[in-house]
């Protein structure tokens, strides 16, 4: 629980978990102002979404 309220008070810090897929699972509020994007338009997304066109294409992510 104390791990939890940490992660859900950093706001200076984007702290977000990943499945072992690269699906985002968890998206805390500092990950969105940081990233921009708001937990339900994140959460349940592949994590090279934070990647550009050309750099999906070389298969950076």
């Amino acid at each position: 629980m104390l791990y939890r309220l940490l992660v859900q008070r950093a706001a200076d810090y984007a702290i977000y978990m990943l499945d072992p897929n690269g699906v985002v699972v968890s998206w805390n509020a500092g990950a969105a102002r940081l990233k921009q994007y708001a937990a339900a338009e994140i959460v349940g997304e592949h994590f090279s979404c934070f990647y550009g066109p050309e750099d999906r294409a070389a298969g950076l992510p």
